[in-house]
């Protein structure tokens, strides 16, 4: 029998394929009139929404769905019911009603072993998370989508599996990848009237988005071609706001005027009110650039009073009150214009906040990277330090302040568990580099570093680590500016979001005087940072000249010893900013006693922790480390390894912690600390820290670790630095450990004994800054930095 063509005479066909799985005799004794009923319901209702009669649709598809409750009836029928109804409430854009009715189908599709039912309540769920959901998560889908969809050799939903994931890749920035899948649905698809106009709507989607106004044109003009032969009334209002965009983008602002409004037109007639929206954002692009700005606002509203409140629309929600912002700011009306701006970015945080993964929320940032520097522009262009302060402090991300708080994630113990068996097998591998090791060592290094661990390591914290997270409370950012110390100052740094010759920059003064500005970054400070990802920590102090152009000039004008904090994002954050060179072979850190902090919230909460002395010391140096070190320190040494563990995760008020051990990058963990004695501290475990009074950690990597980061840093140092210490001494890179730089260590450490570290660490600076030996080996002080707050 041939494979027939309508959904729902395909569907029965596959049942009569696998009729083993669960079938029953009364699902097939059903009388001929009912059957045929069945039948002709799905593509009446297919058709009724098509025609944009929204209610005649909900109305066939609820006597299916009656048909495929009553008993005896077929699964076939409930989940042709429910995606039918799915569809409608999509329609509607009720998404949440569409989702439940797309979860029970695919539940009762599964447990039937119907594939096409899986695909058909799947393909459109995924439209519908697009805008909700990470890319990463919703891609396991799509590959679930287009293994059915081989499976039953069903080139229909192959081709509509590659469209969902052209969607998904044009929404997270991949327009290559986006177009490419779309060509090979179109493909499949072939002359078919019913999916092409679809196809080439979101394939000018993609042009849309990389900015393409020759593809956009041709794949708009393509759309209302195949339009000429099918009536879709959502897919028409589409492509008219996009035939509006590529007519803005041409300067036609008359003509893509008219093409906005008949698509607001056509959306309105078949209540698509998500498409009067988007009709409305293009109409007020439109009359922004024909500096018609009152109709632009007045568009721009009717826009957000439509996406404001919907769950599913927050992404929209924030791109329309950045663009209100900047008509506002145009109009004169700045404070309205910063209220949007916070708008928009609790909008954004919100959705970024939610998801389940480090990962996905990094995702989001990357997604909505302009709302963020357009949020930040707008703030200096403004001259508004504390609209600055509320973006900047949601850019990385906000795990760490979420680690203040509490007894930290609700990590369980095979969690843990996992993390130190992933420790110990890369300590196990590197044994064999110096010792012969067992057929079993070698085994247990390679095979549990190399295969499930990593995987199951972020199954199991993922979601912990992700709920840290939370929105930033808007109304704090005042009370953070203002919580900067007088006679200290504080340096704000952030790389502009996707434009790498850019960066912002907010300077707090010693008078409490605040400034923002956006800067250009010039080629060479470019290289550099580039060159440090790859070969951190050069072997002169003259390689980290460029970086200079990174300090605002009115640095300059800030008294030598006034205490700085610097808080510096994303690639700027591993920076040796104690050694970046000012002229006249000064570096910075010998100007200025520096503190690094990852946030000013965070920064916030350190000082609220208590400081001073007599403090009682405590030192441990770990059995591998070669460098002879802390012998002049004072202070009792710990009795073992995990004498010092113990002390570090539940520390008392005033006591110090001085730690001398090896550091190692590891995948899936970050890094950890091998504190000899086979005890090691991974940051999944300082997460239940309670650390007392001051940390040292003389360790390689401890507050920052070389590879691909997902927000704000998670390591050993910022982790305790979040959980309670007054304050941390860290290294960003490697740190040698050979005599010289065990010598400037140990004069740091001795002079933090009468003085906090950010002024000990100055005056050592100051003390061996002209000796060749320390210009001319960055790696034996320059890595060493105070994380804490004035």
């Amino acid at each position: 029998m041939p494979k027939p063509g309508p959904a729902a005479l395909r569907a029965r066909y596959y049942v009569l394929k696998n009729l083993s799985h669960g079938s029953t005799p009364e699902w097939f004794e059903v009388p001929w009139p009912r059957w045929g009923r069945q039948i002709e319901l799905v593509p009446l209702g297919e058709r009724a929404l098509a025609e944009g009669d929204v209610g005649a649709s909900e109305a066939l598809f609820r006597e299916l769905e009656t048909m495929g409750r009553s008993p005896g009836g077929h699964p076939v029928v409930l989940v042709d019911a429910l995606v039918g109804l799915g569809d409608v409430e999509r329609t509607r854009d009720n998404t949440g009603a569409a989702s439940d009715m797309y979860d029970e189908a695919e539940r009762v599709a599964r447990e039937n072993g119907m594939g096409l039912g899986r695909l058909r309540a799947l393909v459109p769920w995924l439209f519908l998370q697009r805008r909700g959901r990470s890319a990463e998560e919703l891609m396991h889908v799509v590959d679930l989508c287009e293994e059915l969809a081989r499976g039953l050799d069903d080139a229909m939903y192959l081709a509509n599996t590659y469209l969902v994931r052209a969607e998904i890749l044009t929404a997270n920035g991949d327009l290559a990848g986006a177009v490419e899948a779309t060509d090979r649905a179109a493909e499949l698809f072939g002359d078919h009237p019913v999916a092409l106009p679809g196809l080439y709507v979101r394939l000018a989607d993609a042009f849309r988005m990389a900015e393409d106004p020759d593809g956009l044109r041709r794949s708009v003009l393509k759309a209302l071609e195949t339009l000429r032969r099918v009536d879709q009334p959502t897919e028409r209002a589409a492509a008219l706001d996009l035939l509006a965009t590529g007519r803005l983008l041409a300067g036609q602002w008359d003509s893509a005027r008219v093409a906005a409004a008949a698509s607001a037109a056509v959306a309105h007639q078949v209540g698509d009110g998500r498409g009067v929206a988007y009709a409305n954002m293009t109409l007020s692009q439109i009359e922004r650039k024909a500096h018609n700005l009152e109709a632009a606002l007045d568009a721009r509203e009717a826009a957000t009073r439509y996406f404001d409140g919907r769950e599913d629309s927050l992404g929209s929600l924030a791109y329309c009150l950045t663009e209100k912002s900047e008509v506002l700011e145009a109009l004169g009306r700045r404070d309205d214009a910063a209220a949007d701006v916070r708008g928009a970015l609790t909008a954004l945080e919100s959705l970024r906040c939610v998801q389940s993964r480090p990962s996905a929320q990094q995702e989001y940032r990357r997604r909505f990277a302009q709302i963020y520097r357009r949020g930040l522009r707008m703030a200096c262009r403004i001259r508004d330090p504390v609209l600055f302060v509320s973006v900047f402090e949601g850019l990385w991300g906000r795990r760490l302040v979420g680690l203040t708080t509490g007894a930290g994630p609700r990590l369980g113990d095979d969690a843990i568990l996992r993390t130190h068996l992933l420790a110990q097998a890369k300590t196990a591998d590197n044994s064999l580099a110096e010792a012969d090791g067992s057929p079993t060592q070698r085994l247990l290094g390679r095979t549990a570093l190399r295969s499930a661990l990593p995987g199951m390591i972020e199954d199991g914290t993922g979601t912990a680590i992700a709920s840290l997270s939370t929105p930033y409370d808007h109304a704090l950012a005042k009370t953070h500016l203002d919580g900067v110390p007088p006679g200290t100052a504080a340096l704000l740094l952030a790389p502009v979001p996707e434009r790498p010759l850019r960066y912002f920059a907010l300077l707090v003064d010693a008078d409490g005087e605040a400034c923002c500005d956006e800067y250009a970054m010039p080629e060479e400070v470019r290289s550099a940072l580039n060159d440090w990802r790859s070969q951190p920590l050069l072997d002169h102090l003259d390689s980290l000249g460029p970086l200079t152009n990174l300090l605002p000039e009115q640095l300059d004008r800030l008294p030598e010893g006034t205490p700085l904090l610097i808080v510096p994002l994303e690639e700027l954050w591993p920076l040796p900013w104690a050694a970046i060179p000012l002229g006249n072979g000064d570096v910075l850190g010998a100007r200025f006693p520096l503190r690094i902090c990852p946030s000013l919230a965070l920064a916030a909460a350190m000082r609220e922790r208590p400081t001073g002395w007599p403090r009682e010391t405590r030192k441990w140096v770990g059995p591998n480390v070669q460098a002879q070190l802390l012998d002049g320190v004072s202070g009792e040494r710990c009795e073992s390894a995990s004498a010092a563990l113990a002390m570090l995760l539940d520390g008392q008020l005033g006591q110090d912690l001085i730690i001398v051990a090896h550091g190692v990058p590891l995948q899936a963990l970050g890094h950890f600390l091998d504190l000899g004695e086979g005890l090691l501290l991974t940051p999944f475990e300082a997460m239940r820290a309670k650390p007392g009074g001051r940390v040292a950690l003389i360790s390689c990597w401890s507050a920052f670790v070389p590879e691909e980061q997902s927000g704000d840093p998670l390591t050993v140092a910022t982790i305790l630095q979040a959980r309670g210490a007054a304050s941390v001494l860290a290294t960003s890179d490697e740190l040698s450990d050979d005599p010289i730089g065990a010598h400037f260590v140990d004069s740091l450490l001795e002079a933090g004994q009468t003085m906090d570290w950010s002024h000990a660490l100055r005056a050592t600076i100051l003390a061996n800054i002209g000796f060749p030996e320390f210009r001319g080996r960055l790696r034996r002080w320059a890595p060493i930095r105070v994380l804490g707050a004035w």
